[in-house]
């Protein structure tokens, strides 16, 4: 359905790091959807220059506003910056769309879609779009899953059996008579959430740096009785060649590896529903991955001479 005018009410939320020119070509990418559409771009602290860049790119826009945090906080930080910064500067807008840098949004009527529904159903919490990812559409999509297990997030992560397991993604959207498919966690790097739905579940859990926000921010969400929801019929493209990019050097590969594991061990000790020692067992588990997998990672570098 098309509304007239909603995206003036709509905030587009852009958290980056080190990318400025993927976030100068999203927030561009954006602004060509309508006159009164505002776009936050929240700099996490980069070191290449990026709010210098965007001051002056941007330096006659009047509906782009520049957020400087004084430290990279991480993904959840970063973005509960940019929530304050919008509740206070920009208290007419009544969603965010959140979205990464790496985006890039087809036709106004993604965004028109989007922000209909969870309008016209106010126990969505989060709601996304299917995605177009590095040119091509995988199946299961990359845009939703099932929340995991305490079993399927090890094995997941296991060297030996990670590639094998059955992923939790979706391989078919349920619409039945509506627009949407109700998931249980839709995907980070596209999403928009009404205002009070987010402040309803204080936003985003900071106690995580980057991986899990996703399944975290379902979880509250759900604890405050709402549920997620995809628009199979829309798309958007995910460019992560660039953030694949970064991660070609020992150090930043086993940062973002200490990353991802910290966050699930806290994602399995805060947020899932199973027993103290299971959840015990089930972060030592992850440990000893993580070291496996670092010391793996450790021979091929040295093999290939990386290191």
């Amino acid at each position: 359905m098309k509304f007239e005018n909603t995206l003036e009410n709509l905030a587009v939320l852009i958290l980056n790091y080190n990318s400025s020119s993927l976030t100068i070509s999203n927030a561009d990418n954006m602004l060509q959807f309508g006159k009164g559409l505002n776009v936050v771009i929240v700099d996490n602290c980069s070191t290449d220059d990026s709010v210098a860049k965007f001051e002056s790119h941007f330096k006659d826009a009047k509906n782009v506003f520049i957020c400087k945090n004084n430290s990279n906080s991480g993904y959840a930080a970063g973005n509960n910056c940019g929530i304050k910064f919008i509740r206070e500067h920009l208290p007419y807008a009544d969603a965010i769309l959140i979205t990464n840098p790496d985006i890039f949004v087809p036709c106004t009527e993604v965004l028109e879609s989007m922000y209909s529904e969870i309008f016209n159903n106010k126990k969505i919490g989060a709601v996304t779009v299917q995605t177009i990812y590095n040119g091509r559409i995988r199946e299961p999509n990359e845009c939703a899953w099932r929340h995991h297990s305490v079993s399927r997030l090890l094995m997941m992560s296991s060297v030996l059996f990670g590639r094998k397991v059955t992923h939790a993604r979706y391989k078919e959207f349920d619409i039945q008579e509506r627009e949407y498919s109700v998931v249980d966690v839709v995907q980070g790097c596209f999403f928009m959430c009404r205002v009070d739905a987010l402040l309803d579940i204080n936003g985003f859990d900071e106690n995580t740096f980057l991986y899990a926000e996703e399944q975290i921010l379902a979880k509250r969400f759900n604890r405050k009785g709402y549920y997620n929801a995809v628009l199979p019929k829309y798309f958007i493209y995910h460019n992560h060649r660039e953030k694949d990019k970064q991660l070609k050097n020992y150090a930043t590969k086993v940062e973002d590896m200490r990353h991802y594991f910290d966050s699930e061990k806290y994602y399995i000790r805060e947020y899932m529903n199973c027993s103290k020692w299971k959840k015990f067992l089930a972060r030592y588990v992850l440990d000893i991955d993580f070291q496996i997998k670092k010391l793996l990672l450790h021979l091929r570098w040295r093999i290939q001479g990386s290191i």
